[in-house]
């Protein structure tokens, strides 16, 4: 069963935060091991973050609330993530109702197919393209050679 928690504050994350797709959480929502116990996600973890007043979601980095000043209901995002999530800026200091749960892979491969950053974006179209030819040329080359031997 995977871990959902649901949070009532979303506050401005610190400076060096800003642009690293990063969401601090309340530290004890987070383990720094690879494999956590007692239902926490993993440092470093895909969360989907889903505002539950208007629907918006978006695929963040989980981290710990570090040296801020982080309490239990409330999780830290920049201003793009805020934005994302149709959160103004009363709401972002109390009254939102936020669901956090970890990301499934198609979530997360949907965040970089439609990467803000162009460049980022294109990166991973182009991989895409790429391992989807190599495997049809594989598939070709297995083919081609089935009938050679046969």
């Amino acid at each position: 069963m995977s871990l959902t928690i649901t949070l009532t504050c979303v506050r401005a994350a610190p400076e060096e935060d800003v642009g690293q797709g990063l969401v601090r959480l309340y530290n004890s929502y987070v383990s720094p091991y690879k494999k956590p116990k007692g239902g926490k996600f993993c440092r470093g973890d895909y969360v989907a973050i889903t505002n539950r007043h208007t629907g918006d979601k978006i695929v963040r980095v989980v981290v710990g609330s570090g040296h801020t000043d982080g309490r239990k209901h409330e999780l830290l995002l920049d201003y793009e993530s805020r934005a994302r999530l149709a959160l103004g800026k009363k709401e972002a200091a109390r009254n939102a109702s936020i669901r956090v749960r970890k990301a499934t892979w198609v979530e997360v491969f949907s965040r970089y197919w439609n990467h803000e950053i162009r460049a980022e974006r294109f990166a991973m179209r182009r991989d895409t393209i790429s391992v989807a030819l190599g495997v049809l040329g594989a598939g070709l080359g297995a083919i081609s050679l089935y009938i050679a031997v046969a």
